[in-house]
């Protein structure tokens, strides 16, 4: 599946589904990367066929990697950087989400990506 493909969003047949109980809030994390939009794919398709809510997580690092070896970063220019890719990883996920009709909220987490996941989940 990909973010393109809102008819398979739709489809896809998820056995073992409970029926009945509260709308879900399904929390996925997105990065960008091909197995992000899948994993953000499914859990469209999941709230659709739950008549759920998504949110999707972008982590990003709360240290610079490269600032910790002690050479020079530019702190303003790695912020507008994740700034963009929030950006446009929130549009993109507000239009696959637009498409298949499933509420979504987008948040930027600034932390690793499993406290990040927890932490929204919560």
């Amino acid at each position: 599946m990909t973010q393109d493909d809102p008819a398979a969003i739709r489809s896809h047949h998820c056995p073992g589904q409970a029926t009945g109980g509260p709308a879900p809030v399904i929390v996925v994390g997105l990065d960008g990367s091909p197995a992000s939009w899948d994993a953000f794919a499914w859990a469209a398709g999941e709230a659709v066929r739950s008549n759920g809510s998504l949110i999707a997580v972008y982590a990003t690092p709360a240290v610079e990697p490269d600032a910790a070896f002690g050479g020079p970063f530019d702190y303003a220019a790695a912020e507008q950087a994740r700034q963009e890719a929030a950006r446009l990883l929130a549009a993109g996920a507000a239009q696959v989400a637009s498409d298949v009709g499933v509420p979504l909220s987008f948040v930027r987490e600034p932390s690793g990506v499993t406290r990040a996941l927890t932490s929204v989940a919560h």
